[in-house]
C-alpha cells in the first residue's frame, strides 16, 4: 500500500481529541475515544505492513516485523520512561505507583499492571500516575506479538486466497472480542478497558478495513463512500462530545466510523482535508505527542502553582517536548542513521528495557520520599505500624480474598490485648475500608487509655452484610472468632461509607437494609453483654486524589458544610433511632470533630496537614482525632 497522508491526518485528530480530554477542564468529554481511533488505524496499517512483507521463512518474517515495531516504538518510549521516572521520583510525594507502571510499560504490559491495580481497593488514583496512558501501548504491543502468527497461518494455509473464508473468520474473531467487551463492561469494567482480548475487536476491524480497501470496489461504491465521508468525519467528531458514561455505546460507533473513513478515497474532500500539511505533521508526531502529553499533564499540578496552570501553558510544553522527541529520537531511529533492519535490534531493545527498569527501580529505592519527608509536606501516613510487631497494617490486617488472604495468624497479629490487669474492655472493629481507616483512633485508645484493640478490615465488604446477597466467608470467620473471644463488657465497633461516591453525598442504596442488620447485630451482642458502637458519617469530598489539593490553601479542596450536613442528618437520625431501640447501641458522630456545626466548610486538612488519605478515607492523623470523642463516649456510657 502506498503512503496515505490522510491516515496521518486522522492520527492528528485522534491525538488532539485525547489531549483535549486530558487537559484541565476536559474540553472534550469523549476525547478518550481518540485511543479507539488509534486502535483501528493500527489494525489497518499493521495489516498493510504484513501484506507487503516477504514470507520466505517464519523466523525472518516474524523477526523483521518485530524489528520494525521496535524501531517505531521503543526509542521514544525508553526516553519517555527515563525522563518521566526521574521527574516523578523528585516531585511526586507518592512516586512508587508511577515508577512501577513505567517499568511494566517498558515490557509492553502496563495495561495488565493497571488492571490488577484497579482490583486493589487501596490503589492510588490513576490521575497522578504518569504512565496511565501507556495501557493502550500495552494492548497494541500484545496484539503485535500474536497477530503475525495468525497472518502466517492464514498465508501458509492459503486462507487468504479464499475471501469467502477469510472475512467470515475475521468477523467471527471480532464479534467474539466485542461480545467479551460488552459483557465485561458491565461486570468488570477494568478488564473491558485494559485487557487486550476485550480490545482486540477494534484492531481486527482495522485489519478488515484494509482487506476491503485492497479488494475490488466499483466506481459507484467508491463515489458513495466519498460522498458520505464528510458525515463520517463529523460523526467521529460528534462522538468526542459524548460523556464517558456512554462509552459502551460510543466506542463501537467510533470504531465503525473510523473504519469507514479508512476506506475513503484520498481524492475526496475529507481525504484532501486530512492530507493538509499541518494535520499530517501532527499525525507524524502523534506518537510522541501521546507519549509525553500525559506525564506533563499529570505532574504539572505538583510543580506549578494553581494560578499558572493554564491549558495554553500545558499545550506549549507538550508541543515543545513532543516535537523534540519526534525530530531527535523518533526520526533517527525510524528513518535515520540509527535505524536497524537487523534482528539483533530485538534483544538490544529488551536489554535496554531491562537496564532502564533496574536503574529506575534503584532510583526509586534511593530517592523515594520517606514518611518524615511526606509528613513535612503535609501528608501523614494512611496507617500506623502494628502494635508490638511493627508490621505494616496493609496487607497484614487487610483481607480481600485476592492478594491478601485470611491466614491462620492474621487474627492474633491484628489483636492487641488490654493492658495487664487493667480490667479494660477490648474494642473489636469490624467492617470494610471505612472501619480500617479508624486504625489511628484505635492506636490512640490503646496507648492513651490501655484499651484492647482488634482490627481486620475487608475492603468492599461492609459489616454486617447480607451473606446471601454478598457472601464473603473470611468476614464470617473473623466475626465468629470475635464472638468466641469477646468478653462481657467488650465493644464491637462498626463503620462504613454511608454515601455514594458519584454523585457524592447521595445516600447508599442499601442503607435501610444495612440498618436492619445492624439492629439485629445489636440484639445478638446484647445477649453476650457486648456493646455496639457505630461511627456516623464523615465528610466526603469531590477530588479524585489528595494530591489535587494545595496544602498552602485551607479551602482548596473543601466543600460547603451544607452539602454534607443535609444527608448526614438523615443517616444520624436513623442511627439515633437504633440507639433508642437498643440499650447496648451507641453512636459516635465524627462530624463533631471533622466538620463541626460552627464550620462553614468541611476541609480535608487541619493545621497544614491532610487528615484524609483520599476523598472519603481518613488517614492516621485524621482517625486519631476521633480518640478524644470516643473516650468521652465510653466514659459517658459507663463502658470504661
Amino acid at each position: 500500500m502506498q503512503y496515505r497522508a490522510d491516515i496521518d491526518g486522522l492520527r492528528a485528530i485522534a491525538v488532539i481529541a485525547v489531549i483535549l480530554n486530558h487537559l484541565p477542564g476536559q474540553y472534550l468529554p469523549g476525547g478518550f475515544l481518540g485511543v479507539d481511533v488509534f486502535f483501528v488505524i493500527s489494525g489497518f496499517v499493521v495489516t498493510a505492513s504484513i501484506a507487503n512483507a516477504e514470507m520466505r521463512s517464519f523466523s525472518s518474517f516474524y523477526g523483521q516485523f518485530l524489528a520494525r515495531r521496535i524501531n517505531r516504538l521503543w526509542p521514544a518510549l525508553l526516553a519517555c520512561v527515563a525522563i518521566t521516572s526521574t521527574a516523578v521520583v523528585f516531585v511526586d510525594p507518592f512516586p512508587k505507583e508511577s515508577v512501577i507502571t513505567g517499568i511494566w510499560a517498558l515490557f509492553g504490559s502496563s495495561n495488565i499492571h493497571l488492571f490488577t491495580a484497579q482490583l486493589d481497593y487501596f490503589a492510588s488514583s490513576s490521575k497522578f500516575n504518569a504512565f496511565t496512558h501507556t495501557w493502550s501501548l500495552g494492548v497494541e504491543e500484545q496484539f503485535y506479538l500474536f497477530y503475525p502468527l495468525f497472518c502466517w497461518v492464514v498465508v501458509q494455509t492459503k486462507v487468504h486466497q479464499k475471501r469467502n473464508v477469510l472475512l467470515p473468520l475475521i468477523a467471527a474473531i471480532s464479534l467474539l472480542s466485542f461480545l467479551l467487551f460488552i459483557v465485561f463492561y458491565d461486570d468488570n469494567q477494568p478488564a473491558a478497558y485494559y485487557l487486550m482480548p476485550m480490545r482486540l475487536w477494534e484492531l481486527v476491524v482495522g485489519a478488515a478495513a484494509y482487506l476491503l480497501y485492497q479488494s475490488e470496489w466499483d466506481a459507484e461504491e467508491q463515489r458513495r463512500l466519498s460522498t458520505l465521508s464528510p458525515l463520517v468525519l463529523l460523526g467521529i467528531g460528534a462522538c468526542f462530545f459524548i460523556p464517558e458514561f456512554h462509552a459502551a455505546t460510543a466506542t463501537p460507533i467510533t470504531v465503525v466510523l473510523t473504519a469507514l473513513l479508512l476506506l475513503n478515497s484520498r481524492a475526496s474532500v475529507v481525504g484532501r482535508f486530512l492530507s493538509s500539511q499541518p494535520l499530517v505533521y501532527l499525525g507524524k508526531s502523534s506518537y510522541s505527542l501521546y507519549l509525553f502529553h500525559w506525564p506533563i499533564i499529570s505532574l504539572a499540578p505538583l510543580v506549578i502553582e494553581s494560578q499558572w496552570r493554564s491549558p495554553a501553558l500545558y499545550c506549549a510544553v507538550i508541543a515543545a517536548t513532543s516535537f523534540a522527541s519526534y525530530h531527535f529520537i523518533e526520526l533517527p531511529f525510524r528513518t535515520g542513521k540509527f535505524r536497524s533492519r537487523k534482528l539483533a535490534v530485538i534483544p538490544r531493545a529488551f536489554a535496554a528495557s531491562a537496564c532502564l527498569a533496574i536503574s529506575t527501580y534503584l532510583s526509586l529505592l534511593l530517592f523515594e520520599p520517606t514518611e518524615a519527608v511526606k509528613l513535612d509536606a503535609g501528608y501523614p501516613p494512611p496507617f500506623l505500624p502494628l502494635v508490638g510487631t511493627n508490621l505494616p497494617y496493609n496487607p497484614t490486617c487487610v483481607v480481600d480474598g485476592l492478594h491478601r488472604p485470611l491466614s491462620k495468624n492474621t487474627f492474633d497479629l491484628c489483636t492487641v490485648p488490654a493492658k495487664t490487669n487493667s480490667g479494660l474492655p477490648t474494642i473489636w472493629a469490624e467492617g470494610d475500608s471505612h472501619a480500617g481507616m479508624l486504625q489511628g483512633m484505635l492506636h490512640e485508645l490503646h496507648f492513651r487509655a490501655g484499651l484492647g484493640i482488634h482490627l481486620i478490615s475487608t475492603p468492599g465488604v461492609p459489616f454486617p452484610f447480607n451473606p446471601q446477597a454478598q457472601p464473603f466467608p473470611p468476614r464470617n470467620l473473623i466475626h465468629t472468632e470475635i464472638l468466641a473471644r469477646a468478653a462481657p463488657g467488650d465493644i464491637v465497633l462498626v463503620n462504613r461509607l454511608y454515601f455514594e461516591r458519584d454523585p457524592a453525598v447521595a445516600l447508599a442504596p442499601d442503607l435501610k437494609d444495612w440498618m436492619e442488620r445492624l439492629s439485629t447485630l445489636a440484639a445478638t451482642l446484647s445477649q453476650r453483654e457486648v456493646a455496639l458502637i457505630t461511627v456516623g458519617p464523615s465528610p466526603i469530598f469531590r477530588f479524585k486524589d489528595i494530591r489535587e489539593c494545595d496544602s498552602a490553601k485551607y479551602l482548596d479542596c473543601a466543600v460547603p458544610r451544607s452539602d454534607f450536613s443535609q444527608q448526614s442528618a438523615v443517616v444520624v437520625s436513623m442511627l439515633k433511632q437504633l440507639e433508642q431501640l437498643n440499650s447496648n447501641f451507641f453512636l459516635l458522630d465524627p462530624a463533631v470533630v471533622l466538620c463541626p456545626n460552627s464550620a462553614t466548610f468541611c476541609s480535608p486538612m487541619r493545621d497544614g496537614q491532610f487528615i484524609y488519605r483520599d476523598r472519603d478515607h481518613l488517614n492516621a492523623l485524621g482517625a486519631s482525632m476521633l480518640a478524644k470523642p470516643m473516650l468521652q463516649l465510653l466514659h459517658r456510657q459507663g463502658l470504661i
